[in-house]
């Protein structure tokens, strides 16, 4: 079967099986293929208007995540350098004290390698000044140190400080008693003492935590 054309566009075809088409026809077709190309142009135009909305929307999107994004990635290197500025004081405390702790320990060491009769006269001396001018009435210490104690109270021209010997006492404690109470100032105060100020925990409790952990 032959067809005639009668309208040929790119998007848009009219056809016909007849072979003669009548002279009135031809206009009406040229109007409807007027008004398809016209309906066609519109599509196009919204297809365009629509692609380059989409095309805006992704854009915006895009913008929209890559700000979130960066502020999601600015909060999160925010909280992390906290945490590792938070862990590094942290360190740096718990070197602080290990290096404080070390140092008591090593002058502990060294006082047990004086021995008594060495350290306990020289905490005697550091105990009576530090109390003064309240006036001392004994100063209790062990055995072992019971005679430089004396003697070193003597050089200092308080010998009517009454020296007791108390077997209770460990080798390096010394007890001053006052009429306002007793002062403990044996080595294990004053290393504590020390410690306390450098932030590390009094031996006495380092000791209890460690029977608590046997």
């Amino acid at each position: 079967m032959s067809y005639v054309v009668i309208h040929r566009e790119a998007s848009l075809q009219f056809v016909s099986g007849r072979l003669v088409v009548p002279a009135e026809e031809v206009a009406a077709f040229r109007t409807a293929a007027e008004c398809a190309l016209a309906m066609s142009a519109l599509h196009a135009g919204r297809r365009d208007e629509l692609q380059a909305a989409l095309a805006h929307a992704r854009e915006e999107g895009q913008a929209l995540g890559l700000r979130e994004g960066r502020e999601q990635a600015a909060a999160e290197f925010g909280a992390a350098a906290a945490k590792v500025a938070q862990e590094a004081r942290q360190q740096q405390a718990d070197a602080c004290a290990a290096v404080a702790t070390l140092a008591l320990a090593v002058v502990r060491k060294i006082a047990t390698r004086l021995g008594a009769e060495t350290m306990v006269a020289e905490l005697v001396e550091q105990a009576v000044a530090s109390v003064a001018p309240e006036p001392v009435g004994s100063v209790r210490v062990h055995p072992l140190a019971e005679q430089a104690a004396r003697e070193r109270l003597a050089e200092l021209d308080v010998a009517s400080i009454a020296v007791i010997p108390d077997a209770t006492l460990s080798v390096f404690a010394c007890v001053m008693d006052t009429a306002h109470g007793s002062h403990l100032a044996g080595l294990d105060e004053q290393l504590d003492t020390i410690g306390r100020a450098l932030g590390v925990r009094p031996q006495a409790a380092v000791v209890a935590d460690m029977a608590d952990m046997e």
